[in-house]
């Protein structure tokens, strides 16, 4: 079961900050109602109300039969692929590996930040 401190910081940033700025609350837990399902999340929050955020895309994936959440953060890649690739970082979480050279030519940029589509609260 996932809990709020698999959450990555790219997700969990977001999420405290609207929950703060609109309902005056912080998340304290993840509802496991939602927790199969890629798209959204579910928090339990500190005065007792929950929270949808449901994104629209994926924010998760099932791995081995375990749904973890991606992780776009970026991680040094093993010796072996740095030794054999050229690879020198790697996407942290998610069912898709991403892989990065050490230095990326100046054209080229790259940022993810996680936007809900969709906010609820009961």
């Amino acid at each position: 079961m996932l809990t709020l401190s698999d959450l990555p910081e790219a997700l969990l940033s977001p999420i405290q900050e609207q929950l703060e700025a609109q309902a005056d609350t912080q998340a304290v837990a993840l509802d496991s109602a939602d927790a199969e399902s890629l798209t959204s999340l579910t928090t339990i929050n500190a005065d007792g109300s929950y929270t949808l955020f449901d994104y629209g895309y994926p924010v998760k994936f099932r791995e081995n039969g375990q749904v973890k959440f991606i992780d776009h953060s970026l991680q040094k890649a093993s010796f072996w692929k740095t030794l054999t690739n050229g690879v020198a970082y790697e996407n942290t979480e998610n069912s898709i590996k991403t892989y990065f050279p050490k230095k990326l030519p100046t054209a080229y940029g790259w940022k993810w930040k996680p936007t809900p589509s969709a906010f609820f609260r009961s």
